[in-house]
């Protein structure tokens, strides 16, 4: 079996995954870690990445290097979103890494970024789902299967990317990034009710304006297509990812993931669902604490205690504009979507 690494470099936290792959394409994690650098802190105010930050993520880089050849990966696959994406000083910090770390690192498009994270999440889905008829996608394939929408929530955007199956017929990127809101509205600890209905405000005015067309990718085509499937009427799988909404999941005692040797035949898949309603209250819960309770709250995910509440408020946000009553939260992401592009020949038409 053929043994990859993949490396995530966001906005708040590089990720990392090894894995090794079958003869049938199924990936099978054998170390996944998250580590916060904050690569993109004050990015708004500055647009440069952040010095500290810089420094954190190469060490965290050549960590993960050694950890990958530890565990005999073949490939080492490394690629940078939101904060790198757009940031001025990207280029001397690519350098920085291939000096430091010989890793070639690519910079992704915010639509590549979005069709990876997709197919990375929809890799662990469960066998049974509700099934919908034939679309065209925008690999130029059609596609049949379940309908899926996954919302995904980093630190320096939001996408939310549809298709069919495994294939993903179209995006809408919203800058709704947990870090980006913290650092724009949250300056008090606890926050205060004035903070935050400016950062709702906020959030819902960026909805509105990219459902009106506004901003990257098509709203048209998602409004065209959650008319088509009703989500109300249960026939989308919604999945929520990003580290936003896989801590909230920790949030709560019933979150768990099963593991090798089920439905999937190896494949994890996360099987929590987060209500609008149990959202509400971690919400509200998480207004009322203080940033040494949220450390507490959030145990291994402390580091992320400062930008949950921005994230919460986005998640709850993007769930009452697409109607969802409920969401499923998925520990996959794009790295596994890294993965899956190294394999598959289909993705070439993404990355011409």
């Amino acid at each position: 079996m053929t043994k990859i690494a993949s490396i995530d470099i966001g906005t708040n936290s590089v990720k990392l995954l090894v894995a090794r792959v079958d003869s049938r394409g199924v990936v099978h994690p054998l170390k996944e870690m998250a580590q916060t650098t904050r690569l993109g802190r004050g990015q708004g105010k500055t647009g440069r990445l952040d010095r500290a930050g810089v420094q954190k993520t190469i060490r965290v880089l050549k960590n993960y290097t050694r950890l990958a050849q530890k565990y005999g990966a073949d490939k080492i696959i490394a690629a940078a979103t939101s904060a790198v994406r757009e940031s001025k000083n990207k280029n001397s910090f690519l350098k920085k890494i291939f000096r430091e770390t010989a890793l070639k690192v690519k910079v992704l498009t915010v639509r590549q970024e979005a069709f990876l994270a997709y197919r990375g999440v929809v890799s662990g889905c469960p066998v049974k789902e509700r099934r919908t008829a034939p679309i065209t996608c925008l690999t130029g394939r059609q596609a049949s299967g379940p309908a899926r929408l996954v919302i995904d929530i980093g630190g320096g955007s939001a996408e939310l990317v549809w298709g069919i199956n495994d294939r993903p017929a179209g995006y809408k990127s919203l800058p709704l990034g947990a870090v980006k809101l913290t650092e724009r509205f949250i300056r008090n600890d606890p926050v205060t009710q004035k903070e935050y209905d400016c950062l709702v405000l906020f959030i819902k005015k960026q909805i509105t304006f990219a459902f009106s067309g506004g901003g990257a990718g098509s709203a048209a085509g998602l409004v065209r297509w959650m008319g088509k499937y009703r989500p109300s009427a249960k026939k989308i799988n919604v999945i929520g990812a990003g580290g936003a909404a896989v801590t909230l999941a920790a949030l709560t005692p019933l979150f768990r993931y099963e593991r090798a040797g089920l439905a999937q035949k190896s494949r994890p898949r996360a099987f929590f669902i987060l209500s609008s309603k149990k959202l509400r209250l971690l919400i509200n819960r998480l207004k009322k604490s203080d940033l040494a309770v949220r450390r507490r709250m959030l145990g291994r995910f402390a580091d992320r205690a400062d930008i949950i509440l921005s994230g919460a408020a986005a998640l709850q946000c993007l769930m009452q504009a697409l109607n969802l009553k409920r969401i499923a939260i998925s520990p996959r992401g794009l790295r596994y979507g890294l993965i899956l592009l190294y394999l598959k020949k289909y993705f070439k038409k993404i990355f011409p």
